[in-house]
């Protein structure tokens, strides 16, 4: 009963897999910010709200390992290991993309944490479907 915490991680990588995509993909824009935050705020909103809807499930999970049955070792070992690993992927994601913005590298991964955000959020939600 409850929240999971292997479905509130999913959620939460899923999240941040397109919230990284979306930044790639929007390096133009962020540059842009440097002039002028109100000129490019408008075309930041999507990656706002991704970003705050992380946070949120980034509270959520945490709430949830905090909590029986989920406060044992193991769910807060793996917490903190998806934590680290997601971290450890914005931070190559941030480095691609700051060495060549918008190049081919930079959107090949923009694609492919697109793809496996669509492969988590089907891993994450088919057991609801098939009832």
């Amino acid at each position: 009963a409850g929240v999971s915490a292997a479905t509130s991680g999913l959620t939460l990588t899923f999240t941040w897999f397109n919230l990284l995509a979306t930044l790639t993909v929007k390096a133009p824009s962020l540059r842009s910010c440097a002039d002028s935050v109100l000129r490019c705020l408008p075309s930041l909103v999507d990656a706002l709200q991704q970003a705050e809807t992380a946070l949120i499930l980034l509270a959520i999970l945490l709430l949830v390992v905090s909590l029986p049955p989920n406060d044992g070792a193991t769910p807060r070992r793996g917490t903190a290991a998806l934590l680290l690993a997601l971290l450890a992927l914005g931070a190559a994601i941030a480095a691609v993309d700051a060495r060549a913005p918008c190049s081919a590298p930079s959107l090949a991964a923009a694609e492919a944490l697109s793809a496996a955000a669509s492969a988590i959020v089907l891993l994450a939600f088919a057991p609801q479907l098939a009832e």
